[in-house]
């Protein structure tokens, strides 16, 4: 009980770190027992008794922020001093993924069934299920700072994508929603990759000729999202798409293919 308080942040205010008191607290447990067998005036009174001094707990650094709030979590059932996700909110606000409190909030009429989506995430569980073929498919629990959703990932995905769909991996997730009356709003997954934890890097700019040609290209922006911004100009104009995208060799040479060489330029 007293471990789940030190992971829970119970004694925080003490000035040590939580590494520190999980270290002590069952040797200074042991040194003061007789105190405290006859010190019963209150949990309160109790805990002080077996919290150590300052000087007097080991010279250690405080638990990697992933394991504290993963055993934070595990302690209280949620993450109270902060969220894995923290590490990544510049990654995801340049990206422009929806969140799944928009997702799943059917009235509002931003989103339909069969769209495309994207949305980044924890993946706080997983349930891998044999389907009539004998492969593995995977059932996800996936969690943003609003709200979880369930993400189905079926076999020949989940072949392309199995070392991103781990537990505890934060991760960016394309799919096809799936609004039905009868059921909660699930993601059916078309690709699941890690999230990069950089911000924005570079830039991608595109003169464009053709407006149709922006149709071409759209599948292949869905298909190639990372943290590259990416611009468009038609006229005098220039936009900054809601997309970020991969800007690899092999994406600029496809934008190359559908705009011209002469009007691609990666900076």
């Amino acid at each position: 009980a007293l471990e789940e308080l030190i992971l829970g942040g119970a004694f925080d205010f003490t000035g040590a770190n939580r590494a520190q008191m999980l270290a002590s607290y069952e040797s200074m447990m042991d040194a003061k027992g007789g105190r405290m067998k006859t010190n019963i005036k209150g949990q309160i009174s109790l805990f002080g008794e077996m919290l150590p001094e300052e000087d007097e707990y080991p010279r250690i650094g405080e638990l990697e922020p992933k394991v504290r709030l993963a055993k934070e979590k595990e302690a209280l059932g949620i993450y109270l001093s902060g969220h894995p996700l923290d590490a990544y909110k510049e990654t995801i606000r340049a990206l422009g993924t929806a969140s799944m409190l928009q997702l799943k909030d059917t009235e509002n009429g931003l989103y339909h069934d069969r769209q495309t989506v994207e949305v980044a995430g924890l993946i706080a569980g997983r349930k891998n299920k044999m389907t009539k073929n004998n492969t593995v498919m995977a059932f996800l629990t996936v969690e943003d700072l609003s709200s979880s959703m369930e993400v189905i990932v079926f076999p020949k995905v989940l072949t392309a994508c199995d070392e991103a769909a781990k537990e505890g991996t934060a991760v960016l997730i394309r799919g096809t929603l799936s609004l039905r009356e009868d059921e909660e709003p699930k993601i059916l997954a078309e690709d699941v990759r890690l999230l990069p934890q950089e911000a924005v890097g570079g830039a991608l700019s595109i003169t464009v000729n053709d407006p149709e040609a922006l149709d071409r290209f759209r599948p292949h922006v869905l298909k190639n999202r990372g943290s590259d911004i990416l611009y468009f100009s038609l006229g005098e104009q220039t936009y900054k798409s809601r997309y970020t995208v991969s800007a690899t060799p092999a994406f600029c040479e496809i934008a190359e293919t559908i705009f011209g060489k002469e009007n691609v330029n990666k900076k």
